[in-house]
């Protein structure tokens, strides 16, 4: 079968990265996203040099590096005692390694220049407002419907609709996602409501017994991205505003309950940050952060191993 048009579900990341790689090889593409604005939400993100090589690629990577600035390297220390483990190579030594360098960038960066090319490419190939429904399969075509009650038909259609994928689920099932025990606590603080006792090593991982915590500035340093890790047993969903499922906004005392039962004798700086930059106006966190924070679960599909099959 000839291959010419395809269709990408899904708008974030994954989906522009998928349809921009796909132009590339002359593929004419049509990415469909659910919302009325193309634009990403979340935190920082680790570009690691097997990435940048991608980004490379795909010719975003030049300006990824620009707009994420220099990393250095980073520590990682014990959670009682804030002891060095272990130093971290910086983002320039990983050149001689591994032929690329080691960001941590904004999520909203990244996908902008994604966007941004893709659509350099093809002003006309993404569609907003597309929820997508269902789809049917003919020997030679798939036809995707949307919610808005349109119909668009392709040779081949990708889904990259996330954790929750209702593509997915149409070619296998609605089954439910399997929660893995972990959550993420995540959180984007203004450089200036750090503490200088964080600033002054702003790239640090904490390290502890089922959990840890990460803290790394972005966008030159006028950003802190902290992330908290840990062990859960469950996963309460029903708790706060929902993002597909997964993903509620935390509350400030159960992320300083976090911090101070990780890092113990060195949260003192951290808790800091949280009680400079989050409003005691309010149960939740975000009033006066650049993101609201988010507390969210590490969930895996049952039937992701049968995406390699058939």
């Amino acid at each position: 079968m000839k291959v010419s048009r395809i269709s990408v579900v899904g708008g974030g990341i994954g989906g522009l990265s998928a349809a921009l790689a796909l132009q590339h090889f002359g593929y004419r593409v049509s990415v469909f996203e659910q919302t009325r604005e193309l634009r990403e939400i979340g935190a920082g993100v680790v570009i690691t040099p097997n990435a940048m090589h991608a980004l490379n690629f795909l010719g975003v990577g030049e300006r990824i590096s620009k707009q994420a600035g220099p990393t250095e390297a980073y520590l990682i220390r014990h959670f009682q005692t804030g002891e060095v483990i272990k130093i971290r190579a910086n983002g320039t030594d990983y050149v001689g390694r591994f032929g690329a360098t080691y960001h941590q960038v904004h999520r909203a960066d990244l996908h902008a220049a994604l966007a941004d090319a893709l659509v350099r490419n093809d002003p006309n190939c993404v569609f907003l407002d597309h929820c997508f429904e269902a789809l049917t399969q003919g020997s030679d075509h798939v036809v995707a419907t949307f919610t808005n009650g349109k119909t668009y038909a392709s040779d081949v259609l990708i889904g990259c609709d996330g954790g929750a994928s209702k593509v997915r689920a149409c070619v296998f099932g609605d089954e439910v996602v399997n929660y893995t025990g972990q959550v993420a606590f995540r959180a984007l603080l203004p450089m200036s409501k750090v503490p200088p006792g964080v600033t002054k090593i702003p790239y640090a991982m904490f390290v502890g017994l089922n959990r840890a915590l990460l803290h790394y500035p972005l966008r030159h340093r006028t950003v802190m991205n902290v992330i908290g890790m840990a062990r859960e047993p469950s996963w309460q969903a029903h708790l706060g505003n929902q993002t597909n499922g997964t993903s509620v906004r935390s509350r400030k005392r159960s992320f300083l309950s976090f911090v101070r039962g990780c890092l113990l004798g060195t949260a003192s700086s951290i808790c800091c940050i949280a009680t400079r930059s989050w409003s005691n106006s309010g149960s939740d966190l975000g009033m006066k952060l650049i993101n609201p924070a988010s507390k969210r679960p590490d969930l895996t599909a049952s039937n992701c191993s049968k995406l390699g099959a058939g």
